[in-house]
């Protein structure tokens, strides 16, 4: 991988600069962690996680709400003088992940459930962060820290 292509999803950015659902300050935000065989690069106007590809790591250490590889995020969108900035709090120490499976990047998705599962046909990618270069966590601790700046800053000109 040569270089990183980190976006936002064709949809959730119409949605963000519409104020339209999902409501990224107070919806459920997940985040899961990709492996190189997802094809989110390719599929920028995916409308739901069952429109992608997703190679996620499925260690049962990295779990939330039952879901392997996925992460529920606590969020915060602010919006100043036409700047809209999405942030989340930094995520730490996933043990044993997959040892195998290098990872591209990092999937951020509204995380509608269903019996408290994550149901990916009603879930809606929203970015993407591809990372500079693939990781292998080799079974250690692994943690994102976003930039302060926020995950997704856009203006609105």
């Amino acid at each position: 991988m040569a270089t990183a292509n980190s976006f936002v999803f064709h949809k959730s950015m119409e949605n963000f600069m519409d104020g339209d659902a999902p409501d990224w300050d107070t919806a459920p935000i997940a985040m899961a962690l990709l492996g190189a065989a997802n094809d989110c690069v390719a599929t920028p106007a995916a409308l739901l996680l069952t429109d992608l590809t997703l190679d996620e790591s499925n260690d049962a250490s990295y779990t939330d709400k039952g879901d392997d590889g996925r992460v529920t995020l606590s969020t915060t969108v602010t919006e100043t003088g036409g700047t809209v900035k999405f942030t989340a709090s930094n995520v730490s120490s996933y043990t044993a992940l997959d040892p195998g499976l290098d990872l591209e990047g990092i999937l951020i998705f509204h995380a509608a459930t269903s019996a408290n599962v994550i149901d990916d046909g009603s879930s809606v990618p929203l970015v993407w962060v591809e990372f500079a270069s693939a990781i292998d966590p080799g079974g250690s601790d692994f943690t994102i820290t976003w930039n302060a700046s926020g995950i997704v800053t856009i203006a609105n000109s």
